[in-house]
């Protein structure tokens, strides 16, 4: 009897690789939510800096460890952990 494995869909890979964390330099993107894990006060401070659901981010620079990343959010800079940058699901990459 053969062994049969499942094929992962690309829909899944889609919603999982489509972080901030995951957008390459001098790329942007629009915000389309947040991590159901994430910490309830890192998400209240993301919303008090703009991090609102449909602004367009872009990343601008990454650290050589590459913990930290900078990312330009209505025309002002940020710099972000990268962690935290995981937990927000960003589409509509250019």
């Amino acid at each position: 009897m053969g062994v049969f494995f499942k094929k992962k869909s690309k829909q899944n890979d889609y919603k999982q690789n489509n972080t901030l964390a995951n957008l390459g330099l001098n790329k942007s993107a629009k915000i389309v939510g947040y991590d159901k894990l994430s910490n309830i006060k890192t998400k209240r401070r993301l919303l008090e800096l703009g991090f609102i659901i449909g602004a367009t981010v872009a990343v601008s620079n990454v650290s050589i460890m590459q913990k930290v990343m900078l990312v330009q959010l209505n025309g002002y800079m940020v710099s972000l952990r990268t962690d935290i940058a995981k937990t927000i699901q960003v589409g509509n990459i250019k």
